[in-house]
């Protein structure tokens, strides 16, 4: 039995989908609809406004969804920023538009956070699918590598700053929050597409984590992750965030003394893309 058209009054989880012009929406809708655990409420913030976009919401016939368009763009970070304020439920989820859920991962994820009070998230590592769908192993093992995920403990983590510095990855799809956790964490613009880092890195700070063992999550790899965009802004990113763990006073001194030692490359990296970005605008405006 799905969720679908089931109002059960105040949801339970939040989940936040924020969306831009994706190609995906339909299948992660659909997987979102179809939880296992009903008491949902499913915010797609729309920051292309699109009229695609909103009759896709209303045909999916679901009473839990609210589409929500932003009349001009706030870009990925204060998209997300809305949605979290705009949720209601005691947990929220943060759901790429391109991405799948498991049928049971909500379900799973309030079921480990209800067992402990004082953790203020609950995850999982996401496997990797293509453009198409398809899930790729291979992807998945070097995903997990990369991003050191491979060893991690399962069950409840207490002393996880370190761990909180690299869950970007599983946190779209494969996290829930504490609601009052990540609306006093906010998302400030300059983060950009790097929201899931900063809340990763903020959410670290303030409590345990669980770590729930099976992959019930499917992160998609396809042209226009953000992931694979290189821009100023996006190199800014990089900069805004090394500088606040510099300092941080709560991070060990090797934690912020890395961050110290990356500042140079990610202050170069800025550099270099503006001026990339400055020398195709003047070679567009040669040619125009």
């Amino acid at each position: 039995m799905t969720g679908e058209g089931l109002d059960t009054g105040q949801p339970t989880v939040s989940v936040v989908i924020a969306t831009y012009r994706s190609s995906y929406l339909t299948e992660t809708l659909a997987s979102v609809i179809s939880q296992t655990h009903h008491e949902l409420e499913i915010l797609v913030l729309d920051d292309a406004n699109e009229p695609e976009c909103r009759d896709l919401v209303a045909a999916m016939g679901d009473s839990r969804l609210r589409y929500i368009a932003n009349q001009n763009s706030l870009g990925p970070a204060l998209n997300h920023a809305k949605g979290i304020s705009e949720a209601t439920g005691s947990y929220i989820a943060l759901v790429n538009h391109d991405d799948i859920l498991e049928p049971s991962a909500l379900e799973r994820f309030v079921a480990a956070l209800s067992a402990v009070p004082e953790a203020v998230a609950a995850f999982s590592r996401p496997r990797v699918i293509l453009a198409d769908g398809t899930e790729d192993s291979k992807k998945t093992e070097q995903a997990w590598a990369t991003w050191n995920l491979v060893d991690i403990p399962n069950g409840v983590i207490n002393e996880w700053t370190r761990l909180g510095m690299r869950l970007a990855f599983p946190i779209n799809p494969s996290a829930v929050f504490r609601a009052h956790v990540i609306k006093d964490i906010g998302v400030p613009k300059a983060v950009g597409g790097s929201y899931d880092y900063w809340v990763a890195y903020r959410a670290a700070r303030l409590g345990p984590v669980i770590h729930v063992p099976e992959a019930i999550g499917y992160w998609r790899e396809h042209d226009g992750n953000l992931t694979i965009v290189r821009s100023a802004a996006r190199t800014f990113e990089r900069v805004y965030l090394d500088g606040h763990l510099i300092f941080d006073a709560g991070l060990s001194l090797r934690e912020r003394s890395r961050a110290l030692g990356r500042l140079p490359r990610s202050i170069g990296a800025w550099l270099r893309d503006i001026l990339r970005s400055r020398r195709a605008a003047t070679h567009t405006s040669a040619r125009s």
